[in-house]
């Protein structure tokens, strides 16, 4: 971050910088690091100085409790007091974010530079972001001799034992870069210490006496018998707090067996809040067992007591391992709903959980990541219910964890004792006579059938019957069974009364202006219901094999993968520059599409191609993503949300999604093949095949050779897309709000909004690029590079070999 072009300082600019990293809650600790006239210029924001000699907390027992008072997150300070500070805690990761003010001014310190310098090399490798503000200009000439390398080695050995490969590695990343030659000498006078058959270097009890002084050469007379205390410590290491006091493991045992039989089921962290809860309320009441342990001890600091009130985690787990060993506990693996798997503890014969995953259950919604059945139970009964306490309730202790966890689950949980294994989407030769869901028979006619009992469709396509299957009827028997009501009149009652908010009121009433317009569209899309829907061509044998054969004779393959991969960085730069994205939010994304790039190129074998396209894809739409948000439209999960496994009639529902942009991508995406398959048919490439990366195993339709040659292309209608989103030319208000089976909100474009749409493909079609040495239209490039292929394709011969390289040009998003 460079100053004003006036020279002022930008503090402004700076303040954005720490509010947006202050407002993440995991990743919002930031340390400023500066001299006290620059720190001056700095507006609050919340933030408190620099104190060495505390303790900052902002979680943990005693935040927890409320015995400490936990500290801001923005803290302030100089670099001398920042390496007090750090070298006392040795807490490296501490903050996440780190901003340093002229820190060439800090290195460059003839007393302090070496050991500051030291310190940001030890921190570059422990924080999330680092931000450096600075004048510019002519790069500073800084000495380097013995007393500094020595200085900046002390400062990363301070604390730690490192190997000297992992010291050198350290020592490069300084400000002031140090020579070989002057490492060399330097690591020749540290000792080594054998630490698990491994050579590591540490620091003497000198060195750790100079660094506790920040001082860089030895005092003369230091070594003079009674002169060794000359050294003035700024600061002594913060020792480990070793547990003196602990609660007997017999006292803990009972407790524990008690927690068990209550709630059914314990976990290691749980049970540690719950056993320190309860000794708290012990300590309250004066128990006896614990003025036995305070009587034994001639002297209890507050320190200790506390701890003695809070047992630790490795403490209770080799209590609940003895129950385990004795029989009277069994311990099983439980997938947490987020997070990584975890212990859990139950009662022999009494697990609450079963040896299935949630994501296999009918009532998981894999876009919004939720249980279903309970997300609903937790909006009626907020959290809780009363009944619920009595014995032969209808509700374990399990699934009330899984009601209040149910806006989040993942896929890989555990899942409870109403699962449902779900019946995939699957085709048949004819619609039955009675349902394969629920055994009720089926009655109607038409495209479509919808079972009434559990609302399965059955619908026809061509000569087949794609069963589109439900279980409304488990859930609307589940649901009663848990809460004694209706789930149908529940989700009504509670959509009422997420009606009458503010928001949701004005969004109603802009609506209600445009009811004019919208009805004026009912006929034009009545008549487009009407249109034969479009019929892929037939599968090209022939077409196959030149394929094939091109694709193993020529390197065809790797240049679509890297012309993929050079649009995707392309188009990740343009993202950036149309909605003005925050560079430190992208930078590390082109950075990692520029590796893949690189990867690609030079050392990735056949089967990776398709590996680093999906990599690279998945950071190009996290900045597409990012963009969206700057026009206040959501954008979900690419991958999951753009699938929508329902029945439309309406021609334009053929492009729906879980969003309104990801409609309106697929409809340019459709739109986008529609075209290239019309000019594939002018050029002379008639019918449809796999495709040199898109092969049958991701494609099922047989279309990958179109999606091939298409898919540089689909940038340039993003883009557009954007474009128009930017200058509020289309949102979720031009798209049809509708329902899946399974409860889910889904969009696919109106009138209004398919003429947008093909407004934007329309631009994009006459947008400007270059290929092959001149400028021409993107329409006109994709028939040339079909033409192209078509002459490739057709001019194979047998001596042609992979050595060869593919002659046509591949076109690239520019």
């Amino acid at each position: 971050m460079r100053y004003q072009p006036d020279g002022a300082f930008p503090a402004e600019e700076l303040a954005r910088v720490i509010f947006e990293s202050s407002r993440a809650k995991r990743l919002g600790r930031v340390a400023i690091m500066g001299d006290e006239a620059l720190l001056e210029a700095l507006t609050r924001l919340g933030s408190e100085g620099l104190d060495p000699n505390k303790d900052y907390q902002w979680s943990g027992v005693l935040v927890q409790r409320k015995i400490v008072k936990p500290s801001r997150r923005v803290v302030v300070g100089g670099y001398t007091e920042w390496f007090q500070w750090y070298m006392r805690t040795q807490r490296f990761r501490a903050f996440h974010t780190i901003i340093l003010i002229e820190p060439l001014l800090a290195v460059s310190d003839k007393e302090y530079g070496g050991y500051i310098d030291g310190l940001l090399a030890r921190l570059m490798g422990k924080v999330y972001r680092v931000v450096v503000v600075a004048r510019g200009g002519a790069p500073l000439l800084v000495p380097v001799d013995e007393p500094r390398v020595s200085a900046v080695l002390r400062a990363l050995l301070y604390g730690t034992r490192l190997t000297r490969s992992e010291l050198v590695e350290e020592a490069s990343q300084t400000l002031i870069p140090l020579t070989e030659e002057m490492l060399a000498k330097a690591l020749g006078r540290y000792r080594w210490r054998i630490s698990k058959g491994h050579p590591r270097l540490r620091l003497d009890d000198l060195d750790e006496e100079l660094v506790q002084g920040m001082v860089v050469r030895v005092p003369p007379d230091y070594h003079r018998e009674g002169q060794g205390g000359q050294i003035q410590r700024l600061f002594r290491r913060k020792k480990k707090f070793k547990r003196e006091l602990a609660i007997p493991n017999e006292v803990l045992r009972e407790r524990v067996l008690e927690d068990v039989r209550r709630s059914g089921w314990v976990t290691v962290p749980y049970e540690a809040g719950k056993a320190s809860g309860w000794l708290d309320g012990l300590n309250r009441a004066r128990d006896s067992r614990l003025e036995a342990i305070y009587r034994k001890h001639e002297y209890v600091t507050d320190e200790q007591w506390l701890a003695l009130l809070s047992p630790s985690r490795k403490q209770i787990r080799r209590v609940l391992d003895g129950l385990v060993a004795d029989g009277g506990l069994e311990r099983r693996l439980w997938f947490r709903e987020v997070g990584r798997p975890a212990l859990a503890y139950v009662l022999p014969g009494n697990l609450p959980f079963i040896e299935r995953r949630c994501g296999q259950c009918a009532f998981y919604l894999s876009v919004r990541r939720r249980c279903r059945l309970w997300w609903l139970v937790n909006k009626k009964r907020v959290f809780y219910d009363l009944s619920w306490k009595q014995a032969g309730s209808p509700v374990s202790g399990f699934e009330i964890h899984k009601m209040r966890y149910a806006s989040r689950i993942g896929p890989h949980s555990s899942a409870c004792g109403r699962f449902i294994d779900k019946k995939r989407d699957h085709f048949r030769k004819a619609i039955p006579e009675n349902c394969e869901i629920c055994g009720e028979p089926v009655r109607g006619g038409g495209v479509a059938v919808t079972c009434q009992h559990c609302k399965t469709k059955y619908v026809r396509f061509r000569d087949r019957v794609k069963v589109m299957t439900a279980y409304e009827h488990e859930y609307n028997r589940l649901y009663r069974a848990i809460t004694g009501s209706d789930a149908k009149a529940d989700l009504e009652a509670w959509k009422r009364e997420m009606r009458v908010r503010l928001p949701l009121i004005l969004e109603k009433r802009l609506i209600e202006e445009q009811e004019e317009s919208l009805d004026a569209l009912a006929e034009e899309e009545a008549r487009e219901s009407e249109e034969e829907r479009p019929r892929w061509p037939e599968f090209n044998q022939a077409l196959q094999e030149k394929v094939d054969n091109l694709t193993q004779t020529s390197d065809i393959t790797k240049r679509l993968s890297v012309a993929m991969i050079q649009s995707a960085l392309n188009g990740t730069r343009r993202i950036m520059a149309i909605a003005k994205l925050y560079p430190g939010d992208v930078g590390p994304a082109i950075s990692l599409l520029e590796k893949y790039l690189s990867l690609i190129m030079n050392e990735a074998s056949p089967t990776k191609f398709l590996t680093y396209e999906a990599l690279a894809m998945k950071h190009y739409w996290f900045c597409y993503g990012a963009a969206m948000k700057k026009a206040r439209q959501w954008f979900g999960p690419r991958k999951k949300s753009r699938f929508v496994m329902e029945f439309v009639g309406d021609p334009t529902g053929r492009a729906r999604g879980y969003s309104a942009v990801d409609a309106a991508i697929n409809y340019l995406h459709q739109r986008r093949l529609r075209q290239a398959e019309r000019i594939n048919a002018e050029v002379g490439i008639i019918g449809r095949c796999d495709g040199f990366l898109h092969r049958e195993r991701y494609n099922s339709r047989r279309i990958g050779l179109l999606l091939d040659m298409i898919d540089p292309f689909k940038f340039a209608d993003r883009e557009i897309l954007l474009a128009v989103i930017l200058d509020s030319g289309l949102s979720w208000r031009d798209f049809k709000l509708e329902t899946d089976r399974r409860g889910l909100t889904f969009y696919y474009p109106t009138g209004a909004a398919k003429a947008k749409l093909d407004q934007a493909g329309v631009d994009a079609d006459n947008s400007i690029m270059r290929y092959q040495g001149s400028e021409m239209r993107l329409s006109e490039a994709y028939k040339q590079f079909a033409a192209s292929l078509f002459q490739e394709l057709n001019s194979l011969d047998a001596e042609f070999s992979r050595a060869n390289q593919f002659r046509s040009e591949i076109p690239v998003a520019q």
